[in-house]
């Protein structure tokens, strides 16, 4: 586990040591999308010990005929191998993409305690869901917002607050 400390001291490094050294007007699109994806890991490897917040009824419907619980993403592996042979797999999927934070970081848009705020706000939905956000091109750009990208792919969430113990 990464604490939060030590996921954003990660981060700044990576920015002040590297991104902002460089003459952004002639590194390619490659390299920038490369580096972000080395500046997510820290933050992924955080927050997959943050609980989601919110939940689409889909989940909620399996957890609940399953009779079990997800407190972080951890849990998931435990509870998809009971519900996997019968029904789609669960997933996390932050509210407000990563890559697209890191880039409004990374341009000084928002600062570091906003992106790991950001990062911490996630929904549990089940893996069709998340492809039916891909098909509709909001894996990584929610520009219409959370709210209205999940309304548009018909994907109902509710407030989620887990249980103290996974039963």
């Amino acid at each position: 586990m990464l604490r939060l400390e030590s996921a954003k001291l990660l981060v700044e490094k990576l920015k002040s040591g590297i991104w902002d050294q460089l003459d952004t007007t002639t590194i390619s699109k490659d390299f920038v999308t490369h580096f972000i994806y080395i500046v997510v890991a820290p933050i992924r490897q955080f927050t997959n010990h943050v609980t989601a917040i919110k939940i689409s009824k889909e989940a909620r419907e399996l957890i609940t005929h399953y009779g079990v619980e997800i407190r972080k993403h951890g849990d998931l592996n435990h509870v998809n191998s009971k519900i996997i042979k019968e029904h789609a797999a669960l997933t996390l999927d932050h509210l407000y993409p990563i890559n697209q934070q890191v880039r409004r970081y990374l341009n000084n848009e928002i600062t570091i305690d906003e992106l790991f705020e950001l990062s911490k706000l996630q929904a549990l939905i089940v893996k069709e869901e998340g492809r039916k956000m891909i098909k509709n091109k909001f894996k990584d750009k929610r520009s219409i917002g959370w709210e209205a990208a999940y309304k548009l792919c018909k994907i109902d969430l509710e407030d989620y607050t887990p249980p103290e113990k996974i039963r």
